[in-house]
This record gives structure tokens, C-alpha cells and sequence, in this order.
């Protein structure tokens, strides 16, 4: 990523709510005019008939949250926290939530033996770089004293492993934004997809 993009395009980072998210820096980089106003808001914070995705994100912050990987029945703790995201939300999730559900439960267990790796498990935490003016939250950051991962959690079915050079894009600036809070430039980033399991890519400084 070019820290001097702002420049190029001459966008204005004087107002403090004028930040860029992954999904505004990738539109910035395809087509600058397409950028509009930033608009930030927790899971929690979406309306009456949430998504399958957005479900399955929030439970497993609350799985995570309330270390329920860590216990002796991850699944078991996995299933409570997606009754108690259900009841965040009024009416059924849109989207194909009875498969999505079942195949979060059927990879509670992998995805808990990864997620033991780390000393320090964040989820769904905001992470900012004041001085380009990035913001992005990743699903969950692993840490280490001298090392992280992130972890990006997709629920759509994917019939092969690729990846769309926008989901990539994604994926580098939550390894920078990592660095640049934790001081650890993360050396690897993972795609979990509920139907596939754990994809991982490679980053250095240079791609970053």
C-alpha cells in the first residue's frame, strides 16, 4: 500500500471523521471518486433482520469473548453463545442461516485448537492508524510476545480456495493496522471459511 495515496488523490484528512476502512481504501484505489462519507457501526448496532454472516460473527465474539474455545466442550460453548447473539436480534436471520450455523458448530473445535495459539485472543476489536487515517476491525487477532496472526472469518459457501484481490487488499491492511498498534507486523493472515476451514497467506513489509 502507498502511504502516500492520500497525496495522489488529494483527499482532505482534516475532518476526524474522515477515515478510510478497508473496504473505502480498496474503492479509493480502483476509483477515488466513488468514496463517500465513513460510516462506522458495531454488530450489534444492525437492525431488526440481521444476516447469516453477522450472526455468525457476533456469536463467535461472544464465544471468544467469553473464552468458551478454552473449554472442554467448545462446541457445546460455541452453540450457547449463538442462542445469546440470536436474542441481540429481533426475527430470523435473511440468508442461509440453518447452514451456516451447522457448519460453525461442525468447525467449533478447529477453529478453537487455532485460536489456543495465542497468549492474547482479540475479537472484533477497532484498530487505528492516526496518521494515514486507516480504521479497520478484524474478526480476530491472535498475539504472541513477538508474533500475530489475523483471522478472517467468511461465511459464504466458496467452491475453491482463491481469494478476490479486494479480500487480499483487506486482509494487508489489517496486518498493517495490527502492526502499527501492537508493534507486530504479522507474518501470516487466515482466511476461515465455514465450509473450507483455514486458508493462509503470507505478509512482509514489502507487500505491506
Amino acid at each position: 500500500m502507498r502511504s502516500d495515496i492520500a497525496a495522489d488523490v488529494n483527499i482532505d484528512f482534516g475532518d476526524a471523521h474522515d477515515w478510510l476502512s478497508p473496504t473505502r481504501a480498496w474503492r479509493l484505489t480502483e476509483c477515488a471518486a466513488s468514496v463517500g462519507p465513513v460510516v462506522n457501526k458495531p454488530i450489534t448496532s444492525v437492525g431488526s433482520a440481521p444476516n447469516a454472516g453477522t450472526v455468525a460473527h457476533r456469536a463467535v465474539q461472544l464465544w471468544i469473548d467469553a473464552a468458551g474455545y478454552r473449554n472442554g466442550n467448545p462446541q457445546s460453548r460455541l452453540s450457547e453463545a449463538i442462542n445469546e447473539a440470536l436474542a441481540e436480534f429481533s426475527g430470523r436471520p435473511t440468508g442461509e442461516w440453518p447452514p451456516t450455523r451447522a457448519r460453525l458448530l461442525a468447525r467449533a473445535s478447529q477453529l478453537a485448537e487455532r485460536l489456543l495459539w495465542g497468549d492474547d485472543v482479540h475479537a472484533e476489536r477497532e484498530l487505528l492508524d492516526p496518521i494515514r487515517r486507516l480504521r479497520g476491525t478484524p474478526d480476530i487477532v491472535l498475539m504472541k510476545p513477538r508474533e500475530a496472526v489475523v483471522i478472517d472469518l467468511k461465511t459464504p459457501t466458496s467452491k475453491d480456495d482463491s481469494l478476490q484481490p479486494w479480500i487480499i487488499f483487506q486482509l494487508t491492511i489489517y496486518a498493517h493496522l495490527v502492526e502499527q498498534v501492537h508493534g507486530i507486523l504479522p507474518a501470516q493472515v487466515e482466511v476461515f471459511r465455514l465450509n473450507r476451514g483455514f486458508l493462509p497467506l503470507s505478509m512482509n513489509s514489502t507487500s505491506v
